[in-house]
């Protein structure tokens, strides 16, 4: 919701954002399509509080409940994308940047039973303490996770990007 052009199109966020669950899931396209929608849904149901923040929301459910218009507009794209999701993930998934995820101290993960993945922690406060951060991609996943869920209101968003841009460079 914070990126301007998802609104102009929401039917490429929608088609992207199936193919990212739909990376995880080895299955045959059609369950596949199945498996990343309700996941999609999901998500939407449990993870994000507050449509009326973020309209956009609102009108991504509203889309996500007409299965007709979802498999008629949607499946086919999905469909024929999966090959280079596949290749993707089978030749551009590093390693390294995996390792480095596991091997951060601040990283942590939180399960529920309500939820279908647990949750990326990233321990360290929201105001900018000289902590090294060793891997910056769930440090920055975690803060916009946070304000999305309302756990984390930003006031200045100046200060919090010069804030998130010492916490990536601290050295301690």
């Amino acid at each position: 919701s914070a990126v301007p052009h998802i609104n102009a199109d929401i039917r490429q966020y929608i088609l992207r954002s199936l193919l990212a669950i739909a990376s995880k899931i080895d299955n045959n396209p059609y369950q596949r399509w199945k498996l990343a929608l309700q996941n999609l849904k999901d998500i939407l149901d449990t993870g994000f509080k507050g449509s009326e923040k973020f309209p956009i929301l609102s009108k991504l459910e509203k889309i996500l409940e007409d299965e007709k218009l979802l498999y008629n507009t949607y499946f086919s794209a999905f469909n024929n994308s999966l090959m280079i999701v596949d290749l993707a993930m089978k030749v551009f998934y590093s390693e390294t940047i995996g390792s480095k995820l596991f091997s951060d101290e601040n990283v942590s993960y939180e399960t529920s039973d309500d939820k279908v993945e647990d949750d990326l922690i990233y321990n360290v406060p929201l105001d900018f303490i000289d902590v090294k951060i060793d891997c910056p991609i769930p440090y920055l996943f975690d803060r916009m996770t946070r304000v999305l869920n309302d756990e984390y209101d930003i006031e200045d968003i100046e200060r919090e990007t010069a804030l998130n841009f010492l916490g990536l460079n601290s050295k301690t």
